[in-house]
């Protein structure tokens, strides 16, 4: 999506955050991100650290995918991916990310379009779920087929992670 004069800069940071969660599911990358990503929780003892360069969107599908696994409602999943807007750093983000790509767009972005780019919304979530949902028909076949969640390895992280 270019944005034209036509196109608000609200409407493109929500379009592209849209565009960002509809290619993930199937991405490659990140794909075997996520599997070794949950392959080494089940593994390792101590604590874990998500290196991301927002630490929103991979982030925060893997955080969720590691909730939904453990069996954590769905409403709290949701909850605890949107706590990224309450992030202190978003003003660091912003200052790191935005001179970069509103001098690419040739315009500023207002600061509900910084938010929309910068920060997560539940639709985000939601398309990635339905596009993973959408190419082998549940969230659990996705997570088993595609990221390599057998029953092992859920077994494993239900035993390190539910008391």
């Amino acid at each position: 999506m270019d944005i034209g004069p036509d196109t608000s800069a609200a409407d493109f940071a929500r379009e592209r955050m849209l565009a960002v969660y509809t290619r993930m599911p199937d991405n490659p990358a990140m794909i075997d991100m996520f599997g070794r990503y949950l392959t080494i929780l089940a593994q390792r003892e101590g604590a874990s650290l998500v290196h991301c360069y927002a630490g929103k969107d991979r982030t925060g599908v893997a955080a969720t995918m590691l909730l939904h696994i453990l069996g954590v409602a769905e409403e709290d999943q949701r909850r605890e991916f949107l706590r990224t807007n309450d992030s202190p750093t978003f003003d660091v983000l912003a200052r790191q990310s935005l001179p970069g790509i509103e001098a690419r767009l040739g315009r500023k972005l207002d600061e509900g379009a910084a938010k929309d780019l910068l920060g997560v919304r539940e639709e985000y979530l939601d398309r990635y779920l339905e596009i993973a949902t959408e190419r082998h028909g549940s969230f659990d076949t996705y997570l088993e087929a595609a990221i390599g969640v057998d029953d092992a390895l859920r077994e494993a992280l239900i035993a390190r992670f539910v008391a």
